[in-house]
């Protein structure tokens, strides 16, 4: 048998009845799972991101704590690459850079920090450390008064604090105080500075006399 097409009604599509229900769904439909696909793909990307920048992480405290301040740094620095909203990438970056005298640096690492949480006694008292590296005491001074005023109950903020007054004002009664508020909240790495600053009030004591 011998089919005649008529071509005045042909068209470039195959025909769909009006009643078809995926003659218009299936353009969605399709969009749809391109989305879900798309969104499950980014998913595990950012999964896998957070687990290399987890292992980085972990990697670059080791080399810290083994004394490898470049190594660490390193480290920390790629994590930045991808993702630069986690502070504790930004205040251990800042200690690598201070292990390596570059406290100009670092403590553009704790501002970044202090960006991100502005109550963080921790990058507080490590600004104020390169803070007092620059020699700029009291912007220093001014950082661990805010630390205290967030955790006064923290020993090693006053055991810093004290540490400060000694030797960036030469204060030692006032940085004694500060040690003394250590150890009394368990900070026993205060006791030798605390007999220190004695020994210092006494003999700039008996030199006046």
């Amino acid at each position: 048998m011998k089919v005649t097409l008529n071509t005045d009604e042909a068209s470039d599509q195959d025909p769909v009845a009006p009643d078809n229900p995926f003659s218009q769904e299936g353009p969605r439909l399709r969009f749809s799972l391109r989305q879900r696909f798309s969104a499950l793909y980014d998913s595990i990307i950012h999964k896998g991101a957070v687990s290399q920048n987890s292992e980085l992480f972990a990697r670059g405290n080791q080399w810290f704590a083994l004394g490898q301040p470049k190594k660490a740094l390193k480290c920390y620095q790629e994590i930045v690459r991808t993702d630069q909203s986690h502070v504790g990438t930004w205040n251990n970056m800042g200690l690598a850079l201070q292990q390596l005298n570059r406290y100009q640096e670092a403590l553009d690492c704790f501002n970044k920090a202090l960006e991100l949480n502005p109550f963080d006694e921790e990058a507080l008292v490590h600004k104020a450390i390169a803070l007092l590296a620059l020699e700029r005491h009291d912007e220093a001074l001014a950082c661990c008064n805010r630390a205290l005023d967030i955790a006064p109950d923290n020993g090693s903020l006053w055991y810093n604090k004290g540490q400060l007054l000694a030797l960036g004002f030469l204060d030692f009664k006032a940085a004694l105080a500060c040690h003394e508020k250590a150890i009394e909240l368990g900070a026993e790495e205060a006791k030798p500075m605390a007999e220190h600053c004695r020994t210092l009030i006494e003999q700039t004591a008996h030199l006046n006399n």
